[in-house]
């Protein structure tokens, strides 16, 4: 009769948390990224890569005056995904929207300026979702034909938190290249003249960081950041040695 009056009582404790749909744990607190982990984030950033086996195979090859081959990456444990490309200028090479960047992959594109009579570069938005983390990742860049009136210029930008929306992407360039934040958009934009130091923008949950070379054949670089060691791809952990 103890053990049976015992079982019952667990089962009462348990039945409200069950009623409610859901169990009452409490999530780990949040680890700030250590200094390791902030040197393997910044390393990435500038670490070399190969175009060779991405969408932007051959791009520099191509003959154009203006190309821009950008890689994403994503060193969360989230998936980052449904990609979404607004080229104000310029063409783009087999951009897949249905990509999902999983964690502690990247994924490649490119853009270049259009042929012919046409004399300007390249220049657009991208925005990825962050999947289950609410929010959207988004890229601002501008790669001008001539240099003389004009420079590379780019930024990286989050949006609010439960916001995934696309009502507003169509303006996100302008609001990133000529404008500022607004209640919605959070981002900071740098002009890569002579130095590829990063821009960066973050938040209580997120670092995205980016880089842009100086020349009319370039190259653009973002990594996606969780601020939370627990929340590091299953790649970054390893390579920190930590257990996973």
């Amino acid at each position: 009769m103890v053990l049976q009056f015992t079982a019952l009582m667990t089962q009462l404790m348990i039945i409200p948390f069950a009623i409610e749909g859901y169990w009452r744990i409490t999530p780990p607190p949040v680890k700030p990224l250590t200094p390791e982990a902030l040197k393997l984030v910044y390393d990435t950033l500038h670490k070399g890569y190969s175009l060779k086996g991405t969408h932007a195979q051959g791009l520099e090859t191509k003959g154009h005056r203006v190309t821009v081959a950008i890689t994403v990456e994503n060193l969360s444990y989230y998936t980052v995904r449904h990609p979404l490309v607004r080229e104000e200028d310029g063409e783009v090479k087999d951009f897949e929207p249905s990509t999902a960047i999983y964690p502690g992959r990247n994924f490649t594109f490119a853009m270049w300026n259009k042929g012919g009579i046409h004399t300007t570069g390249t220049y657009g938005s991208m925005s990825l979702e962050v999947y289950e983390a609410e929010r959207r990742v988004v890229l601002m860049w501008s790669a001008p034909y001539n240099f003389n009136m004009f420079r590379n210029w780019m930024g990286v930008g989050l949006t609010k938190k439960q916001n995934t929306g696309l009502e507003n992407a169509t303006a996100w360039f302008d609001q990133m290249y000529y404008h500022g934040n607004d209640t919605n958009l959070k981002f900071n934009r740098k002009e890569f003249k002579t130095d590829e130091n990063p821009v960066t923008i973050s938040d209580t949950e997120f670092l995205v960081l980016g880089v842009m070379g100086t020349s009319h054949t370039c190259r653009i670089k973002v990594i996606v950041v969780p601020l939370d060691m627990n929340k590091l791809s299953h790649t970054v952990r390893r390579d920190l040695g930590l257990a996973n």
